[in-house]
C-alpha cells in the first residue's frame, strides 16, 4: 500500500473489506484498523465470492450480493 492509503485507513471508521483475507492484512499492516474494519456482508451474515476468473453468472451473483450489502450499511451509518 502507498502512503497516501495508509493514512486514509487510519482516518477513516469505518473500513469495509470483501474479504477476511483484506481484514487480516490490514491488522497486520496498520494495528490500529482492528475493531474498526468489517466485511462488506457484515450485516447480512453473508460473504461475498470473488467472480475473478468466473463466468457471467457469478459476476451477477456476486452484484447482487455487493448491492444488498450496501443496501444494509447505508441502513446503519
Amino acid at each position: 500500500m502507498f502512503n497516501r492509503e495508509l493514512a486514509q485507513v487510519r482516518w477513516a471508521d469505518p473500513v469495509v473489506v470483501m474479504e477476511d483475507a483484506q481484514r487480516r492484512d490490514l491488522a497486520r499492516l496498520i494495528p490500529e484498523s482492528v475493531g474498526k474494519t468489517y466485511l462488506l456482508g457484515h450485516w447480512n451474515r453473508s460473504g461475498v465470492p470473488d467472480p475473478y476468473m468466473q463466468d457471467l453468472p457469478q459476476f451477477k451473483y456476486s452484484r447482487e450480493l455487493i448491492e444488498g450489502a450496501v443496501s444494509a450499511w447505508l441502513k446503519r451509518l
